[in-house]
């Protein structure tokens, strides 16, 4: 799982970071992933715990123009967490909109939604080294038939986890309206998340 949300994706999470270890551990993943929306604030708890758990800590940053996903830069190392904390501090600075993409750099990796990668590569090969397209279960009936089809290790599999059960999709939604300054069911689709941001298996109605 590479793109992990807790409550510090603010205005739009609902997990701790505590609870989103504990869900990862219970899967039994080995290494944990935090990326949060325009966030990395969570990261140094959510290291810890991880550690606590036998589970190796991944930092990232899910960037986003309002909940619309650019991609998401994955730190390999402590440079390239500092590089992917100095782009997003230069655009909540600027307050200027997230770019398409990230400059080249052997300590971190981006992954760039299929939705958007679709619109902006002919073909695999344009992608830099460090640019991967991710996929998830939405995409898998399109990506058969598009330029991108044929197997190759530039295409990953991006599940987003941000939700465990229908009590935290309501808890985004009440979130989103306060955001929005809206009432609940005025909400527009693209203005909120849905089922997808959730581990299938685990989707509960508390």
């Amino acid at each position: 799982m590479l793109n992990n949300h807790s409550y510090y994706s603010l205005g739009y999470g609902a997990m701790s970071t505590e609870e989103l270890v504990d869900e990862l551990a219970q899967r039994g993943f080995k290494t944990a992933v935090i990326t949060d929306i325009n966030s990395t604030a969570g990261v140094i708890e959510f290291a810890r715990l991880a550690e606590k758990r036998g589970m190796k800590p991944v930092a990232g940053i899910d960037f986003r123009n309002d909940i619309d996903q650019q991609f998401l830069a994955i730190a390999k190392n402590q440079d390239g967490f500092a590089a992917i904390n100095e782009t997003l501090s230069a655009i909540l600075a600027s307050q200027m909109e997230t770019p398409k993409r990230m400059p080249q750099n052997e300590n971190y990796f981006t992954i760039i939604p299929y939705k958007k990668a679709i619109q902006m590569f002919s073909s695999v090969d344009e992608l830099l080294p460090h640019e991967y397209i991710g996929v998830n279960a939405r995409d898998l009936n399109r990506l058969r038939f598009s330029k991108f089809k044929k197997p190759n290790s530039k295409v990953v599999w991006l599940q987003s986890f941000t939700f465990r059960r229908k009590r935290d999709l309501n808890i985004h939604r009440l979130l989103r309206a306060i955001h929005k300054n809206k009432l609940l069911s005025k909400l527009e689709p693209n203005e909120q998340a849905s089922l997808d941001d959730c581990i299938a298996d685990n989707f509960r109605q508390m």
